[in-house]
């Protein structure tokens, strides 16, 4: 009997493709071991970086840690040495504080000013309702003034306000206004001021702090008298760009020592605006030019 042609060739390719499927899993079967080998090198490697991460993380830490508590113990010692530092640094100034929507209490700065040696004669702050009473605030005027004012409404305040504070002269309107509850006041305005501190900063964006500040920065260098502008480093919303604006010198930490600090040498006249956050061109002034100018505080 003569042999099928064809079950040879099945034969055959039966043969081959029995080598074929054999070397193919030879093949897998390797790749396997060597997938398998670069896995763990990867996972060791992983292990390896994320160990290194955690310590750096944790030195970082302990950095951060040592890094607050020397700003502790500075700020303690600032706190202490304050008196001694700025002991009538500002004798013989008197100084006004104007608030433009009291969000913040800044009653401690008073005390730092007068610590300086300087006369607070009234602490004043605009109540953030007069944008929406707009109307009952003109008719005061007009009530009192006996014809209309022809500008905007913050120009109206801040133009009676600061020749008030300028002059040491009572005006009618402010005192109206306080009376309303539009303006709230403490100390006297019988004192004329050589400067005019600015409290800002807000807990919710407001026209009113920007257009009243401008406003009134405007009236201060109009009667030739010093502004300055401040807030506290936990303000939410800052208004130091404001004042750079202004081109007046400004604190953005008047809370702490260093600020208040800060401040009693701006009042000295050393321009620029200091504090912690980005906007500060300086954490404070630079005592060189105090010392060479003004022979120290």
């Amino acid at each position: 009997m003569v042999p099928n042609i064809k079950y040879y060739v099945v034969t055959v390719a039966s043969i081959f493709l029995a080598l074929g499927i054999g070397i193919f899993m030879g093949f897998m079967l390797d790749a396997q071991g060597l997938v398998s080998s670069q896995k763990d090198d990867i996972v060791n490697q992983l292990e390896a970086k994320f160990d290194e991460l955690k310590q750096q993380s944790e030195n970082t830490k302990q950095d951060m840690e040592l890094i607050k508590a020397k700003n502790e113990q500075i700020n303690a010692f600032l706190q202490d040495a304050y008196p001694l530092l700025v002991k009538d640094a500002l004798a013989g100034r008197n100084i006004a504080i104007v608030g433009v929507n009291g969000d913040y209490n800044y009653s401690d700065v008073v005390e730092g000013l007068e610590l300086a040696g300087a006369k607070v004669g009234s602490v004043t702050n605009i109540k953030g309702s007069i944008s929406e009473d707009e109307d009952a605030i003109r008719a005061i005027y007009k009530e009192i003034v006996g014809v209309d004012f022809e500008g905007e409404l913050y120009d109206m305040i801040s133009s009676e306000l600061v020749s008030t504070l300028s002059r040491g002269e009572k005006s009618q309107v402010i005192d109206r206004l306080v009376q309303e509850g539009y303006v709230a006041m403490s100390g006297s305005y019988e004192v004329a001021v050589d400067s005019i501190v600015l409290t800002g900063g807000s807990k919710v964006e407001n026209e009113q702090s920007a257009k009243l500040s401008k406003s009134l920065v405007d009236k201060i260098k109009e009667m030739g008298k010093m502004a300055a502008g401040i807030e506290r480093s936990d303000v939410q919303i800052s208004q130091i760009e404001d004042y750079k604006s202004y081109r007046i010198s400004s604190v953005d930490n008047v809370e702490t020592a260093l600020g208040k600090t800060s401040l009693v040498l701006v009042l000295r006249g050393i321009s620029g605006n200091y504090g912690v956050k980005d906007t500060a061109t300086g954490v404070y002034p630079e005592l060189d030019s105090l010392m060479e100018n003004q022979g120290g505080l």
